[in-house]
């Protein structure tokens, strides 16, 4: 070991500055070797770092030199060789073995020559340059240091963080500091592997080495070229870079093949753009995005999409609703050379936006083109293309020491062609209060809202009432709490007004009216505990009682009914409460703000569970009550026949509720089991359950197995009388059959039309370097399930593939979306198996 002159110091740092993060595949075994660690040599946190499925990974080697973790600018450079010797006073040669550090950063070469007059050095044999982030391997090179320019030839790079690697005939640094490759080639395989290549002309990496472009790309995957592309851009750090992500596939019987190439801009450190150009074979070609905004006061994002002259070959949503008689043949295809598009804005600004404020604002507004669009262009989309109603709200309020207030607009787009449009509320304006003084907690909250509609009359041709309500609803409590229980006393006073539009209402409805009603509630429980031994396990039981009672007055709002010609009432946005276990202590048995109850209750429950006394895990818990009516309701939603409530199954002079139990396993931390039941003593039948299990183990074995009942009325359709009980399992998995392959499967079972509502079946490899998923499903669109006879009901068919080359971005995100919202346990079982 010796030291080198200032001269030797500087060539030699200047040439290990350019390593550059890029990843490649070296050419020969050894090279792809340096610096790769198998999984039997490394320690238990180099561990936690490794790609599922990966036999090992590329890690630096942490110098033993006490300076290693310094950065180059602090530490002394020191260097050694076999031999050396000095040409003149301004050349120096070291050959056999070289080795140089200066703190974090290395060099290993064969032989190195340097000329301190013109400040160039040439360096051939075995290179190695080495920092944290990556590794260089090279043939021979030269550096020019006054320049700050360097050229290597047969040049191999590793990116550690990434695992990304890559070999090119030619690296350049430019004076600029940017780099430039020749003839490279980028993988994230392990060495000896190829799975994938991304192969280019010329690479070039640029904005202090963090992005890279690389032109003419061509895409090979198990040595076979499938895409080309004119460029592409890529991370060689872990910075948000602009680039394509990867394309979205898929097939279904409606649009046929479906194609995506999303690309992502970053635009700037607070917004960004993501742009997807989309060909749709039976449509057409359109465009996707989202543009991102995030300030110190509001988050925003845009989302639009756009289908020019729409070809609407082969429109089977059209088709079948002229087969089941619902729109005339001269109406088939309407959307042939129409426009379709998307706009949706989502913005929260303010507290809304975790910002110390005292205002906030809250924007969330979507709107299409037409009704059959997310049928039509949105083949995996579930959770849209099973909502009706598409929301328009816009919300502003402000929030002070005791009160807040809110004012918002709120209006829909219907894309159900069967239900009516909800009503558009212009405006809803609240001011709350809330005082705690002594113990004494008092509420007072007041509402007022506008309700309208952009017709006078629904799709049946029933009249619609307009028109303002009023709410003011005060409480007064007085909560008392204790490690052996709680007890809290209240009193309520409510108050509802109407002011009606005359359009529609029969001459002698009173447009104008108003009610008020005092009202009283005691809730108590208490808390007991018992230590006993189950299976040879310690466990703490308790026993949970609660008693609550609730008393209204009775206040005749028969006035709201049968206000039209044809017998329609005050409904704006209310609906009877389904029964549940939960439901037994609420104040209301409504939703919305339309009734005023009138009530003499008490609900009785009990609640006990099983506690691990090791873990403190809840191991079971069973929940049992049940409401006690002391006199008749008279206040309803809607009048109903035979005092029959149909929405929670009840009659309005029953003495007492379904009887509402819940039961939760947990069996070690693998199984999970809950159930819930609403029981009908009088009928003695079981008007509502589910059942819901689930297994997922350390292995990553998912499975979920649901059934679900809720008993309704039958209906007519047609003079046909439909049974409306609804019986529906779900069942779904996701098993590995092997170290890399995965079963995945769900199917939801409609037993009442012994029909399929929706069925995918599709298997998931997974490599060290890539992810492929290939599915097939099968399912209904929703809203015609509900109208259109079985016999004539037609499924939508498609295969979805979704590919993902791991370091070099993922999939469009609708995979995971269909999985994440149809398989329970889907999201937790993916940060089990990926945890990075």
């Amino acid at each position: 070991m010796f030291s080198l002159r200032a001269s030797l110091r500087t060539a030699v740092m200047g040439l290990t500055l350019v390593t550059a993060p890029v990843g490649l595949v070296a050419e020969t075994v050894n090279r792809e070797r340096i610096d790769w660690q198998p999984k039997v040599n490394l320690t238990d946190e180099q561990m936690r770092s490794v790609g599922r499925n990966c036999t090992g990974a590329y890690f630096y080697p942490t110098p033993a030199a006490g300076e290693s973790d310094l950065a180059p600018s602090q530490a002394p450079m020191r260097a050694s060789a076999d031999r050396s010797r000095a040409i003149n006073s301004n050349r120096f040669i070291l050959e056999g073995n070289v080795q140089a550090q200066q703190g974090r950063q290395s060099i290993e070469a064969d032989r190195l020559e340097v000329d301190r007059s013109t400040g160039t050095a040439e360096i051939s044999g075995n290179i190695v340059l080495r920092d944290p982030s990556a590794r260089v391997a090279a043939e021979s090179g030269h550096i020019n240091n006054q320049r700050g320019t360097a050229e290597l030839h047969n040049v191999g790079v590793v990116l550690y963080q990434n695992q990304m690697r890559s070999d090119a005939s030619r690296f350049k640094k430019h004076t600029d500091a940017s780099i430039h490759l020749s003839n490279a080639t980028l993988t994230t395989c392990p060495p000896g592997t190829e799975d994938w290549v991304i192969q280019a002309q010329h690479i070039d990496i640029r904005e202090d080495n963090i992005w890279g472009v690389a032109k003419n790309p061509v895409f090979r995957f198990k040595n076979v070229p499938y895409m080309w592309l004119p460029f592409i851009t890529f991370p060689a750090s872990d910075a948000r870079l602009s680039g394509f992500l990867w394309p979205g596939m898929g097939f279904s019987d409606n649009g046929g093949f479906d194609l995506s190439f999303p690309f992502y801009f970053n635009l700037a450190p607070n917004y960004d753009l993501m742009l997807s150009p989309r060909y749709i074979h039976n449509r057409g070609t359109g465009v996707e995005g989202q543009f991102r905004h995030l300030s110190s006061l509001f988050a925003s994002s845009v989302d639009f999409a756009l289908l020019n002259n729409d070809r609407g070959i082969n429109n089977q949503n059209v088709d079948y609703l002229v087969d089941a008689g619902i729109i005339e043949e001269g109406d088939n295809n309407p959307f042939i050379g129409e426009d379709r598009w998307l706009l949706g804005i989502q913005s929260k600004g303010g507290s809304a936006n975790d910002q110390n404020t005292a205002w906030y604002t809250d924007v969330d507004f979507t709107k299409v083109s037409d009704q059959n669009y997310f049928r039509d262009l949105d083949n995996t989309a579930i959770d849209v293309n099973y909502d009706t109603h598409l929301l328009r709200q816009g919300t502003f309020g402000y929030r002070w020491d005791n009160w807040q207030s809110s004012i918002t607009a709120r209006a829909y787009q219907t894309l159900d062609f069967y239900t009516q449009q909800p009503y558009q509320e212009l405006p809803r304006m609240k001011l709350d209060g809330s005082y705690l003084y002594q113990g004494l907690l008092t509420e007072l909250n007041h509402e007022l809202v506008r309700f309208d509609q952009s017709q006078n009359f629904d799709n049946n041709d029933r009249s619609i009432i307009k028109g303002a309500r009023a709410r003011a609803d005060y409480k007064v409590s007085y909560p008392l709490q204790s490690i052996w229980g709680f007890f809290t006393p209240a009193v309520y006073f409510k108050h509802l007004g109407y002011q009606l539009d005359d359009y529609n209402l029969l001459p002698e409805a009173d447009a104008q009216q108003s009610f008020t009603a005092l009202q009283t509630s005691l809730d108590g429980g208490l808390f007991f505990e018992r230590e006993g031994t189950i299976f040879k396990r310690n466990y703490l039981q308790t026993f949970e009682p609660r008693l609550f009672y609730f008393y209204s007055d009775y206040t005749d709002q028969s006035s709201l009914f049968n206000l039209t010609a044809d017998g329609q009432d005050v409904d704006f946005d209310s609906a009877d409460i389904t029964m549940s276990y939960n439901q037994l202590f609420r104040d209301s048995r409504f939703s919305g703000g339309d009734r005023i109850d009138d009530d003499n209750r008490v609900s009785v429950g009990l609640t006990t569970r099983f506690i691990d006394s090791t873990s403190g895990r809840e191991v079971v818990r069973a929940s049992l009550g049940q409401i006690y009516y002391l006199q008749d309701r008279r206040n309803f939603v809607a009048q109903y026949n035979n005092n029959y409530i149909s929405a929670s199954n009840q009659y309005t002079d029953a003495p007492r509720s379904e009887l509402a139990a819940e039961l939760a396993f947990n069996i070690g931390s693998t199984i999970s089991w809950n159930t819930s039941v609403l029981y009908d003593e009088g009928q003695q039948v079981i008007n509502e359950g589910r059942s819901n299990l689930q297994y997922l183990d350390n292995d990553h074995r998912l499975i979920n197995l649901g059934f679900s009942y809720r008993r309704k009325p039958d209906t007519t359709l047609n003079d046909e009388t439909i049974e409306q009980h609804t019986r529906q399992s779900d069942i779904s998995m996701m098993l590995p059959v092997s170290d890399k392959v995965n079963f995945i499967a769900r199917n939801l079972h409609d037993f009442t039309f012994e029909r399929e509502l929706d069925s995918f079946a599709g298997l998931e490899y997974n490599s060290c370097c890539y992810r492929a998923r290939l599915v097939w499903r099968r399912w209904v669109s929703n809203d015609l399930s509900r109208v259109v006879a079985d016999d004539d009901l037609n499924y939508k068919r498609g295969w979805f593939l979704d590919i993902q080359f791991k370091g070099f971005g993922s999939g469009t995100g609708k995979f995971y979306q269909l999985m994440s919202e149809t398989i329970p346990g889907y999201s937790l079982r993916e940060q089990a198996v990926f945890p990075e």
